[in-house]
This record gives structure tokens, C-alpha cells and sequence, in this order.
């Protein structure tokens, strides 16, 4: 009997220069939804991507539309070449929740692409007035996590994320070793994300996910601010706002669908399909971030 597919998502950080460009030059499919997306937000995209430009790949400002951009090429590729590998369930990790809602046809590449490109100035533009950092803790549960600390993700049993300001965290490795932690490892990026520091970036946003167009459907987005199934538009609205300063729960996101009983398929830089295979999952994990990778998944599934 053929598995269920969970089509899922990767979020911020996992973007890398010449991401996608394997797709770009080999299927007509994904060179068009880069060309959309410079005429929508009249920026170069793909040449900024298909380069060793890192420096622009690290500004959450560009990023978001990025990783965003490539996703859904990837998965329209996917969805012309073997249209029936079709998701029963989709999800994403923060900024892959929009991936998430294209992939269940909730709405469209084109109009979430300009809520991204908000989500990811007003998200930027939250980090200028203050230093702000992340780390991962390794080894301890959340439970167990100080109240001082802001915790912002919650990705595997074993690795949760912290964010707040540079001086909120100054003795956290400290602590958090103190009462059993194994790591904590300071992540490369700029702003304390799903934290109360976005607190500015989430009320400029929520009108624009408010007025965004989406629709039911029957493919369930798992959402990551509960680890559950939601169909409904007013729902996950509400949840693509609240999660820009509240914990995403990939772990519960994970739980939810092993409970479905599905094969994991990533569409996009590797990311959650490292996590997801640290878990010890019974559903399988495929990761399509090159051409090659779509070939090899055709031949499994």
C-alpha cells in the first residue's frame, strides 16, 4: 500500500547560494515562478540566489523571499513532473508555513509572496534598536527551561531554540550547563524570532495577513504554534500572526503527523529532514533540494 505524503517546509536559516539553480536551468516550471517573483517585487532574485553571495542571503529581509521563491519552484516542478505525488498533509517550520499553504492550495504563490516580503522587512527593521541573538540548548527539555528565558522553537526532543536580546542571554550558557544542558550554541542570525522582540513586526503584519485571500480546502496544514491540523482560513490566519512571537513546536508538528501514518517529503534546502531523521520517525524522509533528488524520490515512492 502506497504511504500518505506530508509535503513539508524548511524555514529561515536553512537558504544557501545556488539553491533551486538546478531546477532554474533544467525545468521551464521553476525559471517562471522566479521570473514572477522579480516581476511582483521588481528586485533581482534569482541572480542574487544563483551566486556566492551570502551576505545577501543572511538579510532576513531577502531571505524569507528566497527560501520562499525556491520552495515553490521546487515544488511546481514536483507537481507538473508526477502529479501523483500528491500531499495529504502539509507543514513548515515558521517561514515554511506559507510554503505549507501553497503546497494545500489554501493560497496562492503570488499573493503570499507579498506578505513575505513584508514578513521579512518588518521582521528586519524589529532587530535595529537593540542586539538581539539566539542559541540552541542541547539536552534539556522544555520544562526545564528558566522562565527568564524566552524560548522561540522547539524542534526535536532533544533541541530547543532561545532567543531575546544579546544582554537577556549574556549567562545563559552558564545556566542552562548548570542544571544539565550538554550545548548551547550561539546561531548565527540577527533578530530574537518568535520571541516578545518581534512584537513591533507582528502588528505591522497582521493586516496583511488579514486581507490576504486564502481558501479552504481539504489538505490540513499542521501549524506550528500547536502541533495540530487546521482547515480552517480564520485559524491558521490567526496563527501565521501569533507565531511571529510565540514558540513554533516543530516536535508536535512531527507528532501530529506520525499519528497519520505518512512519508515525509521536504521540498527545499535540507533542513527539517536533518531533524526529522535524528527522531528515529516510522514514516520515511525525502528531501528534494537538487534535480537529481527528485529522480531518486520518483524511483522510491
Amino acid at each position: 500500500m502506497v504511504k500518505k505524503k506530508a509535503f513539508i517546509f524548511p524555514g529561515q536559516g536553512a537558504q544557501k547560494p545556488f539553491m533551486g539553480k538546478s531546477f532554474y536551468d533544467t525545468y521551464v516550471e521553476a525559471k517562471e515562478i522566479y521570473q514572477l517573483s522579480e516581476e511582483i517585487l521588481k528586485m533581482h532574485i534569482a541572480k542574487k540566489i544563483f551566486s556566492s553571495d551570502e551576505e545577501s542571503l543572511k538579510r532576513t529581509d531577502f531571505c524569507q523571499i528566497a527560501l520562499f521563491v525556491t520552495s515553490i519552484a521546487i515544488l511546481k516542478v514536483l507537481e507538473s513532473q508526477n502529479p501523483e505525488i500528491k500531499p495529504s498533509v502539509t507543514s513548515g517550520l515558521s517561514l515554511g508555513e506559507y510554503a505549507s499553504l501553497v503546497a494545500s492550495k489554501k493560497g496562492t504563490f503570488e499573493d503570499l509572496l507579498k506578505v513575505i516580503s513584508l514578513r521579512g522587512r518588518y521582521m528586519d527593521e524589529a532587530t535595529m534598536d537593540l542586539a538581539q541573538a539566539m542559541v540552541a540548548v542541547i539536552g534539556l527539555k522544555e520544562e526545564a527551561i528558566p522562565k527568564k528565558y524566552q524560548i522561540a522553537n522547539i524542534n526535536t526532543p532533544g533541541q530547543i531554540v532561545l532567543g531575546g536580546s544579546k544582554m537577556d542571554l549574556k549567562d545563559v550558557e552558564t545556566d542552562l550547563k548548570a542544571i544539565g544542558a550538554k550545548r548551547v550554541i550561539p546561531l548565527n542570525v540577527s533578530g530574537a524570532f518568535h520571541t516578545s522582540y518581534m512584537e513591533k513586526a507582528k502588528e505591522k503584519l497582521a493586516p496583511a495577513i488579514w486581507m490576504c485571500p486564502l481558501i479552504d480546502s481539504d489538505i490540513v496544514c499542521i501549524m506550528n504554534l500547536t502541533g495540530k491540523g487546521e482547515t480552517k482560513v480564520d485559524f491558521i490566519k490567526q496563527h501565521l500572526i501569533d507565531q511571529m512571537t510565540q514558540r513554533t513546536r516543530w516536535l508536535d508538528c512531527v507528532y501530529t503527523m506520525e499519528g497519520l501514518n505518512v512519508d515525509y517529503i521536504e521540498i527545499g534546502p535540507a533542513q527539517l529532514s536533518t531533524m526529522n531523521k535524528k527522531m528515529g520517525l516510522k514514516g520515511e524522509t525525502f528531501c528534494i533540494q537538487e534535480v537529481k533528488d527528485m529522480e531518486n524520490l520518483f524511483e522510491t515512492v
